[in-house]
């Protein structure tokens, strides 16, 4: 069950490095999704890996950062706006790619399956 998490997971922050990069205009919204990314979705997800990998912690402890990831999630794409990626943005803000736009599907997928498992699987 934390498999097809970790999975999906590593899928969407991988979707968001190849993703769009930031514009000057778009500032603001690459430091939130930096900001989300880096602690909404991977602080929290060292939590639950070092349950799953290690033993450490409690469930009690991953359920309540998986609330966490819940809650990045769900907020993901609305910090992908088009043109917020490169070449649009400048290299030094971001890593997005202009890509996310094109597979802009598979972005919102893989939030959504990361939602739906979290809450299938771990939130209680």
């Amino acid at each position: 069950m934390f498999v097809t998490i970790e999975g999906v997971t590593l899928a969407l922050v991988g979707l968001i490095a190849v993703d769009t990069a930031p514009a000057v205009a778009h500032d603001h919204v690459i430091k939130e999704r930096i900001d989300l990314m880096r602690k909404g979705v991977l602080g929290n997800f060292k939590v639950i890996k070092a349950f799953v990998k290690d033993g450490k912690g409690s469930m009690a402890d991953v359920e309540k950062v998986a609330k966490g990831v819940l809650a990045a999630a769900a907020n993901v794409p609305a910090l992908f706006p088009k043109g917020s990626g490169r070449p649009d943005a400048d290299e030094k803000k971001t890593r997005s790619l202009a890509k996310i736009c094109k597979e802009w599907a598979t972005l919102e997928d893989a939030s959504r399956l990361l939602v739906i498992g979290l809450r299938t699987n771990v939130i209680r």
